[in-house]
């Protein structure tokens, strides 16, 4: 809901932002040719303005103002921007949705496009031209641009917008604050947003992630492109334009990179906003001084991003091998250099970001799933205390009809019968029910006799105690187990967590387990890269857990990992009706840990909450036995 918000108020703001009346977006009687479709594949269709229905789209296509792209799985379209340079393109890539729109004014060409999901690589080279502006809107951000290449991903969870520049300089704006003014005017409370800005640079990649508890205010991240991240997101359309725009981004960054340099090395004392941004990329944020090494690991970068790219490309199966040979010679590359030069700080905020990326759209997830939790079991225990005084109410009343009934003498003798049984109810029950002692004391009384000991019984030898019986094991439990009788430090262990003696198959549509570790730490890289379908099965894949946008169609449950220490904290919800019979001896999840330099790792479950289809616990709990596994030192 706060998103949804924040996506109305920054629509509204847009106009009066950006110099856009409300009145030339929305008008509807002069339509403006904006683009021509020059390529297409897969499943592609435009929604033209004024219009419900969706239509199959074609080459020579025109698109005008208002019209709506939607693409989907290993789709693309290719548009020509009309009125600008010959090569200004748009490539809209899978699973996308973007509305597209080219607004004439006296100073020239103002061009708009808006991404609400999916990904889109823009080329632009006429909008450096001095009375052009482009213009790109996602959710979370507004981006100005003047002569650049860049691609943005935008999440169709949470509107978290990923930016890659490849040429050029990218201005971007988004809101960090809403401020609230007092006034006595009839309108109540006034509000304005207020925007932050951030430039990026080539070879440079930034995240803006939406804070959900915060309005949907946005947070920024920036380091240097990942090319193993794009290439691992298998969007073959976008890494094609990329390197199809290569010699141009090549071109342009060297101007611009002779003009930073030329104007760092007349004036090294003065601020040089481009260059110290490249200083700006490591773990922390924080600025360093620009040197020489940092200039040539700078250039270096930026001269080979893109080949880094393809080659990171090839390797997962995007770019086949023959293409990316093709276009190492016509771009006159050596595959031996398509490595980007990072520290250890830039290669550490890279990973940062990226666990924060993959993060970010469980993040609304995980808002709703606990909210849910709690709203199912604030309703579950409603739904028992209603109950309970509906039975009571209803007893009392059979009760009071039955008494009705009854003589005096009866009544007596009802009353007399009622306390028995509730005595008996409590003697045979107490594990059950809470019940009051009833007083009364036994007195000693002396037999007397001759029995040789004055009385006193003779103590009898005491018959032998019998061998306790071992304790039974609870039920419905959930366990961790492990096939690795010891560890050696540094090494990983792999621990998984199931099911065990449920008296019956539980139906779950959600559950939370909180597990902790000494000895050892969670080994997140495992359990949020590419690998993590291997840990995070959902019971062998009985939940269908997603993890990507185009999955969600065919899945039907989504999870969330949380950190916190030494404790961390899994939740599954079911995004679809119904629940998953699960059975004992299912594997929920599993979890690598890597041991450090201790006696023994030890992993223990310390919360589970199971919930069924209409928001009831299930009886489950978590089980008392820790897994403790010997560490060898080396």
């Amino acid at each position: 809901m706060r998103a949804t918000r924040y996506i109305a108020v920054l629509l509204l703001i847009m106009p009066i932002l950006f110099g856009v009346q409300p009145h030339q977006i929305m008008a509807q009687d002069k339509l403006v040719r904006a683009a021509v479709v020059t390529d297409w594949k897969g499943k592609a269709s435009v929604t033209k303005t004024g219009s419900k229905k969706a239509i199959q789209v074609f080459k020579k296509m025109s698109i005008n103002e208002g019209d709506r792209i939607v693409t989907g799985a290993e789709s693309k379209v290719v548009l020509q921007l009309v009125g600008g340079d010959k090569e200004d393109t748009v490539t809209i890539g899978e699973d996308s949705d973007v509305t597209f729109t080219s607004l004439k004014s006296d100073k020239g060409i103002k061009t708009k496009i808006s991404v609400w999901s999916g990904s889109a690589w823009l080329k632009v080279k006429s909008a450096a031209g001095a009375d052009a502006r482009f213009e790109l809107e996602t959710p979370t951000t507004v981006m100005a641009v003047r002569g650049t290449q860049f691609g943005v991903h935008v999440s169709p969870t949470d509107g978290r917008s990923r930016l890659q520049v490849a040429a050029g300089v990218v201005e971007v704006r988004y809101p960090v604050q809403e401020l609230i003014h007092h006034t006595k005017s009839s309108y109540g409370d006034q509000s304005m947003l207020m925007l932050d800005q951030l430039k990026v640079y080539p070879a440079q990649s930034a995240l803006f992630i939406p804070r959900q508890a915060d309005n949907g205010h946005v947070r920024a991240f920036i380091s240097y492109i990942d090319p193993a991240l794009l290439a691992n997101e298998k969007d073959a359309a976008m890494i094609e334009a990329m390197a199809a725009g290569y010699q141009d981004a090549m071109e342009e960054n060297n101007q611009l990179w002779e003009q930073w340099t030329k104007a760092f090395a007349e004036s090294p004392d003065l601020s040089s906003p481009s260059l110290q941004s490249y200083a700006e990329l490591g773990k922390d944020g924080s600025a360093t001084s620009i040197t020489e090494e940092l200039l040539e690991r700078a250039k270096h970068n930026i001269d080979y991003m893109i080949g880094a790219v393809m080659l990171k490309a090839e390797a997962n199966g995007v770019v086949p091998k023959p293409v990316l040979t093709s276009w190492l010679k016509e771009a006159g590359l050596n595959a031996k250099h398509m490595t980007l030069k990072l520290t250890d700080d830039e290669r550490s905020m890279q990973q940062n970001i990226q666990l924060l990326e993959q993060e970010s759209v469980k993040v609304d997830m995980s808002d709703r799933l606990g909210q849910l939790t709690k709203e199912l079991e604030a309703a579950w225990q409603q739904r028992l205390q209603d109950q309970k005084e509906l039975d009571q109410k209803a007893q009392a009343e059979l009760e009071e009809k039955y008494k009705d009934r009854l003589s005096a003498q009866e009544k007596l003798q009802y009353e007399k019968d009622r306390l028995t049984a509730n005595e008996e109810l409590c003697t045979h029950a107490s594990a059950y029910y809470a019940c009051s002692d009833s007083g009364g004391g036994t007195g000693e009384t002396s037999t007397g006799g001759g029995d040789g000991n004055g009385g006193k019984p003779e103590n009898p030898d005491p018959e032998p105690e019998p061998e306790p019986e071992p304790e039974p094991k609870p039920a419905n439990v959930i366990e961790l187990g492990t096939d690795s009788k010891d560890a050696t430090a540094g090494s990983q262990v792999m621990v998984n967590v199931l099911l065990a003696r449920f008296d019956a198959p539980p139906q779950v549509s959600a559950v939370e387990l909180t597990f902790e570790v000494a000895g050892g730490d969670w080994d997140m890289i495992e359990l949020t890269g590419p690998d993590k379908k291997k840990y995070r099965h959902g019971a062998n894949g009985k939940l269908g857990i997603s993890f990507t946008a185009a999955e969600h169609a065919s899945s039907s449950a989504v999870d969330q990992m949380r950190p916190d220490g030494k404790q961390l904290i899994y939740r599954v919800l079911k995004t679809s009706d119904g629940a998953v019979s699960l059975e004992n001896g299912d594997v929920l999840l599993s979890l690598p840990v890597t041991a450090l330099q201790e006696a023994k790792l030890v992993i223990s479950i310390k919360d589970v909450k199971m919930y069924d289809a209409a928001g009831k616990l299930i009886e489950a709990h978590a089980s008392k036995d820790q897994l403790a596994i010997p560490i060898q030192q080396p």
